[in-house]
């Protein structure tokens, strides 16, 4: 029998070519994420999600469970897909585009399966704005740089209060995203019926709205929230930085903490923030906390039977944001990371030059000059010959190249 090649589906829809027109569409909200405006439809015509979803004409959407499909959405929307939610809502290529992260898309831009990754594992909130704008979740509650509500002033919550379960919006009900669906812990023997089956654990079913939230108090950390925002996306363009030379250096530094350096000592006025820094010296692993190289240390959720899993809490995101900002936001940068950093020697050219992701070579050349001593501290002198030395070669904006300085050496390790 002749071999029969294998039918090719469409990449992104089996649903109608045209969808109908809906007769009522929820405003979406300014900054609210594309899920959560899914959901907030879906409630109005007291729907399920994959029904309203399949009368839109986005049935298909990836494999795995259908709250991690329709949280890809927010990641980006292809072409097709933005045309066919245009013509059943009424609204505009560039208003569904806002509710995105990588903006509309050509439809090639995805691959053949439509797979696109999900925005996050965790998408924290804010307790007062969920019972506020009734259970309508924001696109910046997104962003790893987003710690604290701008307008109630307290920290983002990541997790349910009552279960423990790490949140985002497609964790929570279909007609009211602002109820978790978690479940919460309860020891097996107890859940053991007298016929020897195991029994469901229970549902937490508890409003997110009463989730406790502390009160920001660290000036830094709200100074470089503000500093690293992101501009809305469009058709054919992802949100950016509105000062990505800032990002950019925060970036970059970020990762030289994590990998090349220690902080010795970390001052805030507030408690909360101050509760994550783990001092040298002090207990490395424990029940609750996992303390990572820079000396800041994460809540971990303990379950008997299960692996430790850590939560991407937004205090501990706070606290690095601060220790950073600290250093960047000083008169002078370099003398302020001597005196807080440690830096593990020896870190050998190789480590950088051979790296890729935001810690290679060519970002770190990138890095502004004022930031000079806080890399010469970090990565050693040798490294910083090194760098020295490519920014004064590098070709210029009209054409040739920077002839080294007398100053400059470049040393080469064996």
């Amino acid at each position: 029998m002749p071999h029969r090649p294998r039918r090719r589906t469409t990449h992104l829809f089996t649903g109608p070519v045209v969808p109908r027109r809906l007769v009522a569409v929820p405003a979406p909200l300014p900054n609210e994420s594309l899920t959560s405006w899914l959901h907030a439809m879906a409630r109005g015509y007291e729907l399920p999600l994959r029904a309203l979803l399949e009368s839109l004409g986005l049935r298909w959407l990836g494999s795995g469970w259908l709250g991690v499909r329709t949280t890809r959405l927010t990641a980006g929307l292809a072409q097709s897909e933005a045309e066919h939610l245009s013509h059943a809502t009424g609204l505009g290529l560039e208003e569904l585009a806002a509710m995105t992260i990588q903006g509309i898309r050509p439809d090639s831009f995805y691959d053949r399966s439509g797979y696109r990754p999900g925005p996050g594992e965790v998408q924290a909130f804010c307790p007062a704005c969920l019972r506020e704008n009734g259970g309508r979740w924001f696109l910046d509650w997104l962003g790893p740089h987003t710690v604290m509500c701008p307008i109630h002033q307290r920290y983002l919550a990541a997790v349910c209060s009552a279960c423990g379960t790490p949140l985002r919006v497609s964790r929570t009900k279909d007609l009211d995203p602002a109820w978790c669906t978690g479940t919460v812990y309860v020891p097996d023997h107890q859940l053991r019926l007298p016929t020897g089956i195991m029994a469901d654990p229970p549902a937490c079913d508890r409003y997110l709205g009463a989730a406790r939230a502390r009160r920001a108090g660290d000036p830094t950390a709200a100074r470089m929230q503000q500093a690293l925002r992101s501009m809305p996306a469009g058709v054919g363009s992802s949100r950016m930085p509105v000062d990505r030379q800032l990002t950019h250096d925060y970036q970059v530094l970020a990762h030289l903490l994590w990998r090349y350096s220690r902080l010795l000592a970390f001052d805030t006025p507030c408690p909360a923030v101050q509760s994550r820094f783990h001092p040298p010296g002090g207990e490395k692993r424990s029940r609750r906390w996992n303390v990572h190289m820079p000396g800041f240390r994460r809540p971990v959720r303990p379950r008997p039977g299960w692996p430790r899993q850590e939560i991407p809490d937004r205090l501990s995101a706070a606290a690095e944001l601060s220790a950073i900002g600290q250093i960047m936001l000083s008169s002078d940068p370099g003398a302020h990371a001597r005196a807080v950093l440690m830096p593990r020697p020896p870190v050998h050219h190789k480590d950088v030059t051979s790296r890729r992701g935001i810690g290679c070579w060519q970002n770190i050349v990138k890095v502004s000059p004022h930031l000079d001593g806080v890399l010469e501290h970090i990565l050693g002198d040798q490294v910083f010959g090194l760098l020295r030395y490519a920014r004064a070669t590098a070709p210029r904006p009209g054409g040739g190249t920077r002839s080294p300085t007398s100053s400059v050496r470049l040393t080469h390790a064996r």
